[in-house]
């Protein structure tokens, strides 16, 4: 067996075990599915261009069965847990994958002698038994206040069973009155900035100031999607959590790049015109470290903290020109006239921005979702 074929063996296997052992909270839509398949799509598309492409069928058929297995595997592995600790949501999106791998490359499997397969009776038998048993999570964790996270264990059940079953007994209702225990507030704390070496304060969005650009990005994102709790501004009644921001350092730095010239000529009322356009590139890069401390202010413990170190790079061009305007094309003077407006201000302005959002942004609203929320 080839070494790739063992290490994508392995990795299958190691997958499965980790999907099954962290459970799934969101039913898998179309796109999903088609998202994770892509790479079997791929060689299904290739193969029925060319069917009588031995190398491409081997490709497809070798796919085929390595996407099948593994979903079964997982299926298998959930099969033999205790009904209360199965991972409903998990197995019912394996099903789902199963039946769209068929459907999908039904032309090429009947060509190939395997039978086609169908999945709606199983999926309607573990459907009906996941409701059932995902409601009885729920109303038990609510009958257990003394545990550990029990809101957080009957919402995330009660919301598996509204996916699986809208409507289903008495579910919407226990979801709106888990959502107004959902009462916790936390308050981020104004963002400190130190040892910021070549970084110098810029104004992000307007007016907007680098601690009211994060503060408000996190709170919007974290207010919309996570469960639990809420930031709020401090008001007259004390947040149960305060979240600290300080950006430890920031080194933001460029270097001279290279030029590229190029030799432009037109004619124009019969003679000939030239030009020369240069683009100048200068290297920008940021190191940075960023720390997030989130205290319980009932005890004055600190829940969790963490830092995070980021670096990012890009590129800032100006283009200039010499010679007989005449001679640029569109582009050129396109790129000549955006470069008139621009300055390295307000690229490092936009460069820090995209910085902060590609890089640490989701870095630190994961961190309080997952150690505040549900």
């Amino acid at each position: 067996m080839k070494k790739n074929a063992i290490l994508k063996i392995v990795f299958l296997v190691f997958l499965s075990v980790y999907l099954n052992t962290h459970a799934q909270n969101f039913l898998w839509h179309s796109e999903d599915i088609s998202r994770n398949e892509e790479e079997l799509t791929e060689t299904f598309r290739k193969y029925q261009k060319k069917p009588s492409k031995e190398k491409l069928k081997s490709a497809f058929l070798t796919e085929f069965k390595e996407r099948t297995a593994f979903h079964q595997s997982v299926i298998d592995a959930i099969q033999e847990e205790p009904d209360d600790k199965k991972d409903w949501l998990n197995w019912i999106n394996r099903i789902l994958s199963l039946q769209y791998i068929y459907d999908t490359a039904s032309p090429m499997l009947t060509q190939n002698n395997i039978p086609h397969k169908q999945f709606t009776a199983a999926l309607d038998s573990v459907r009906t038994v996941a409701v059932k048993n995902l409601y009885a999570k729920g109303i038990k964790a609510l009958d257990n206040p003394s545990a550990l996270n029990h809101y957080s264990d009957a919402y995330w059940a009660f919301t598996a069973v509204q996916q699986l079953q809208p409507g289903y007994e008495k579910t919407e209702d226990f979801l709106k009155g888990l959502k107004v225990e959902a009462n916790k507030k936390a308050y981020l704390k104004p963002l400190e900035m130190s040892n910021q070496v070549n970084y110098i304060t810029l104004s992000l969005s307007g007016s907007s100031s680098m601690d009211e650009y994060v503060r408000e990005k996190i709170t919007k994102d974290i207010n919309e999607k996570v469960v639990g709790f809420k930031i709020e501004n401090q008001g007259s009644s004390l947040p149960d959590y305060e979240i600290s921001l300080k950006w430890k350092n920031i080194n933001l730095d460029n270097t001279p790049g290279f030029k590229n010239t190029y030799e432009r000529t037109a004619k124009v009322n019969n003679n000939i015109v030239k030009a020369s356009v240069t683009d100048n590139t200068q290297n920008f890069s940021i190191t940075s470290s960023f720390e997030i401390i989130i205290t319980d202010r009932a005890n004055g413990k600190t829940i969790d903290s963490r830092v995070f170190n980021a670096e990012d790079y890009e590129d800032y061009v100006t283009v200039t020109f010499t010679g007989n305007q005449a001679a640029l094309t569109s582009d050129d003077l396109q790129r000549i006239n955006a470069s008139k407006f621009a300055n390295s201000a307000n690229f490092n302005r936009d460069f820090i921005n995209l910085f902060y959002d590609r890089k640490l942004h989701p870095l630190i609203c994961g961190l309080i979702s997952k150690t505040l929320g549900w």
